[in-house]
């Protein structure tokens, strides 16, 4: 995985060789899945992950809770 840089001066090149671990290519990858962020590292797609389980589980709780008494 690599990270652009905030200051463009600074990038000494745009290509990067192909990684080589016991002769097998890496690939170089966009985002990682353990936090959900993307190469600027921006939280938008773990946010977004975590906003989605919270409708769920609302949405459950509603679905379950919805012909109780109030007493209840």
């Amino acid at each position: 995985m690599s990270f652009s840089p905030l200051n463009k001066r600074n990038v000494v090149s745009d290509f990067f060789p192909p990684l080589k671990l016991s002769g097998c290519n890496l690939s170089y990858i966009r985002q990682f899945k353990y936090l959900g962020h993307d190469n600027q590292l921006y939280d938008d797609v773990d946010i977004n992950r975590e906003l989605k389980r919270l409708f769920d589980r609302t949405n459950l709780l509603t679905r379950r809770f919805a012909r109780c008494s109030k007493q209840v």
